[in-house]
């Protein structure tokens, strides 16, 4: 057995313990001769995440199969081989005299209920993880992919990366994958490494190795470490770069540009999946800028970093609450984006709202219908997505 099959086999064993106790449960209410997939069945029922994930590193190794060139295929056994040998032996022994239907279903509804908190937990884990991630696939982004094996300046490369891991979608988790393993600077190795982990994706980190390969490291040389989040930069060095004609800022566009209150988090969140939803990408300052505009950086040029997003930005979305009525910053993005000639559209949040305040009279205003949203604007009313991609709007419309 070679040394990546002994890992393998060393990682398959420590992984099948994680699923033992689930598999216990799961047995309290499994009727006997249940065959391999009657219990794969019962199993998905009360841990479907589980079985996605056992379904993701099957995948995984299938992938890295093919691309072995040497050695024999790497076994990693498929959700319901899994389970089934962790199970067999105590479904084997299960007596269809002693069996009860009742007694089963009892124990099944408590397994679905405990097993409801756990999806809560991990769902509540994976969205704080990924607070600043968004499931859309913009433009700049696949620019920006192609742009990155071309680019000779390490820098460079690192923000490509980090700009990328901004968004979760099919070509950024491939081109988090190839980063991986056909880079050579270590620091931005680990950003591919934790942004894939961070997506909840299958992947190892391949060994650092040694001599040599040290003189390709110049970011951990410059950083002082192999990996941190915030290298940084604040809303100067946005600015430096934008005016520097530095690529990676010029090429950003977003079609919303959230205006909210900092109180408003959640509500912000489910916005930004609708939106996504629909194809759409949204610029949020806490996500799309979270390290560069950290409260603790804000300065005079943070103004100035918030104008360059919303000149890069096709539509300004107010969210409003009672706490956006009194915000200041609200009342100036409005005011700055009116005067960009732009679109600006208002979700009123909230039962208790006045007629507000006076920057948001006349604005047209979006309401969810069959859970998509539509913009009222006088008696019409269009879906939001036409709405935003039209070239113009008639005076009509207006009124």
């Amino acid at each position: 057995m070679g040394r990546t099959q002994r890992k393998t086999s060393k990682y398959l064993e420590l992984y099948r313990k994680t699923f033992k106790k689930k598999v216990d449960c799961v047995l309290g209410f499994t009727p006997p001769f249940t065959s391999k997939e009657g219990f794969l069945c019962l199993f998905e029922e009360i841990y479907p995440g589980d079985v996605q994930s056992i379904e993701k590193h099957y995948q995984f190794y299938q992938e890295k199969n093919k691309r072995r060139t040497t050695g024999k295929p790497l076994y990693f056994p498929s959700p319901a081989e899994l389970l089934f040998d962790i199970s067999r032996v105590k479904i084997s022994k299960i007596s269809e005299i002693t069996w009860n239907a009742d007694e089963a279903n009892e124990r099944k509804n408590e397994a679905l209920e405990e097993a409801k908190l756990e999806q809560e937990r991990k769902k509540e884990k994976y969205r704080q993880n990924n607070i600043s991630t968004q499931e859309v696939t913009p433009q700049y982004i696949n620019t920006l992919i192609e742009r990155y094996w071309k680019e000779g300046e390490k820098i460079l490369r690192l923000y490509i990366a980090q700009e990328c891991a901004k968004y979760k979608n099919s070509k950024t988790i491939l081109f988090f994958r190839q980063v991986l393993y056909g880079e050579n600077d270590w620091f931005i190795k680990n950003v591919a490494f934790r942004t894939l982990q961070r997506f909840d994706e299958v992947v190892y980190l391949p060994p650092k190795g040694e001599g040599k390969r040290d003189k390709y490291n110049s970011l951990v040389d410059m950083f002082g470490c192999d990996y941190k989040d915030d290298i940084g930069k604040g809303p100067l060095d946005i600015m430096n770069e934008f005016y520097e004609n530095n690529y990676i800022q010029t090429l950003r566009d977003f079609d919303v540009f959230i205006s909210h209150s900092v109180s408003n988090a959640k509500i912000v969140d489910d916005l930004v999946q609708q939106l996504n939803n629909s194809g759409l990408v949204a610029f949020v300052d806490w996500k799309s800028d979270r390290a560069d505009l950290k409260r603790s950086k804000s300065n005079q040029y943070t103004a100035d970093v918030l104008q360059l997003r919303m000149r890069q930005s096709k539509c300004l979305f107010l969210i409003r609450t009672k706490e956006a009525d009194s915000s200041i910053w609200v009342s100036w993005e409005i005011g700055y984006f009116t005067a960009l000639d732009r679109k600006v559209v208002v979700l009123n949040v909230g039962d208790a709202l006045d007629q507000g305040p006076e920057f948001i009279h006349g604005l047209p205003r979006v309401y969810f219908k069959n859970n998509e949203l539509h913009v009222e604007e006088g008696a019409l009313s269009i879906d939001f997505v036409s709405w935003l991609n039209q070239e113009e709007r008639k005076s009509s419309e207006r009124n």
